[in-house]
């Protein structure tokens, strides 16, 4: 058939060099617009059958989203053009006798390759992608994200068929590039510097489970406080609690001071360390008539009952207030009271900062607001009582 749309050719009085040239450009549109028409059939019947046939029978309609959404079946489907194509050429260097023109099928032969080289990489790529998109569906994916290894395989994949491309346009072994590549290696690690740092920090902190996405972390010193919301093999971007993003290279996280709130969260327990400065000329010995009026507030009533000697003794109303304060935080059911520290505590006395009440808990809801909530009923209760026990709040003036 060939042969005959040749001698159709010749039939118009040309020399055989354009008739054959005439020819061969037939014949390639030809074989284009049958690879074409090829291409859409296959395009059709997989998203028939494969796509709503098979995700129906099985209910794995997930499955379909990701196949439409990241495009993997359009690209299988790409490679049966120039395959198809690439099966013919050989019939038609052996049929069209081209003469000087003869480097047109070097040239057809070196795009179609170079072509399916670049598809094939694309694939791979997709793979990659709907590789992370499934693994992102399991709960495992929080804990240990592979977005920086994906990433890592693309460059990597990269690369690889650069080199190949390069090679096959050049008739090279890629082995001869490879060989060469060490020599490289300098401008290699220069250019990918960030990239390879990256690429190794991830690795730690994903196996020294230091962050995960959706945790709260701080750098102290970096105003950075927020909540990781991506981490990839350059970037981890954190979303602050003023809303503004912050993006730091993962090396970043392995080579600075890190606090990682996430086991407070786990614990089940938020700590508040709140004091109350008292005037030291304030504090007095405790007497009757402080017990008197003070044993009416009932959290108190049994301590100074047990205690009223002694306390008549070496008591003071600084003592009587921290028991109190210790007995409010003790019958708050909104505070820990096991396996947590939870204590009130004087500390050091001071010439400028007086003497010191301080609170030291942890409330059992962890989020902030509640928290803050039972943080400040504590503290609000115990300054709304100081007075009743004759201690005056230091103010700064």
């Amino acid at each position: 058939m060939i042969q005959q749309l040749n001698g159709f050719f010749l039939n118009f009085n040309l020399d055989n060099e354009t008739s054959a040239l005439l020819t061969y450009f037939s014949v390639l549109i030809s074989l284009i617009i049958v690879g074409t028409i090829l291409y859409f059939f296959l395009h059709k019947l997989c998203h028939t059958f494969l796509l709503n046939k098979l995700t129906a029978k099985y209910k794995q309609q997930h499955l379909k989203h990701l196949l439409l959404e990241n495009k993997l079946i359009r690209i299988i489907l790409l490679f049966f053009p120039p395959a198809f194509i690439y099966y013919f050429l050989p019939v038609l260097r052996n049929s069209v006798p081209l003469g000087s023109y003869a480097w047109l099928i070097e040239l057809t032969d070196k795009i179609l390759v170079t072509y399916m080289l670049v598809l094939f990489a694309i694939l791979i790529n997709k793979i990659i992608d709907m590789g992370e998109a499934i693994y992102n569906q399991y709960p495992i994916s929080k804990k240990w994200p592979i977005k920086s290894y994906t990433q890592f395989l693309k460059i990597f994949s990269f690369i690889i068929f650069t080199i190949v491309i390069i090679a096959s346009l050049v008739d090279k072994s890629p082995l001869a590039f490879f060989t060469g590549l060490g020599a490289m290696m300098a401008i290699i690690m220069l250019v990918f510097k960030d990239s390879i740092l990256s690429f190794v920090s991830s690795i730690q902190l994903s196996a020294s489970n230091m962050v995960q996405v959706g945790q709260w972390i701080e750098i102290p010193g970096k105003d950075i406080s927020g909540t990781i919301i991506e981490m990839s093999l350059n970037t981890v971007k954190i979303q602050n609690f003023d809303k503004t993003i912050s993006t730091v290279p993962p090396y970043f996280l392995t080579s600075n001071i890190l606090k990682n709130w996430q086991g407070m969260y786990d614990a089940g327990g938020r700590r508040f360390k709140r004091a109350i400065p008292f005037d030291m000329n304030s504090v007095r010995p405790a007497d009757e008539i402080m017990l008197e009026k003070l044993e009416k507030i009932s959290l108190l009533k049994e301590y100074i009952n047990k205690h009223r000697d002694t306390l008549l003794k070496t008591g003071s109303n600084l003592q009587l207030f921290r028991n109190y304060a210790q007995a409010l935080v003790d019958q708050d059911a909104r505070i820990h009271k096991e396996n947590f520290t939870c204590l009130v505590r004087e500390l050091a006395p001071s010439s400028i900062n007086g003497v010191s009440v301080e609170v030291y808990a942890f409330t059992v809801n962890v989020n902030w607001k509640d928290h803050e909530v039972v943080a400040a009923d504590i503290m609000d209760n115990l300054i709304a009582h100081a007075p009743h026990f004759g201690l005056k709040l230091l103010q700064q003036t």
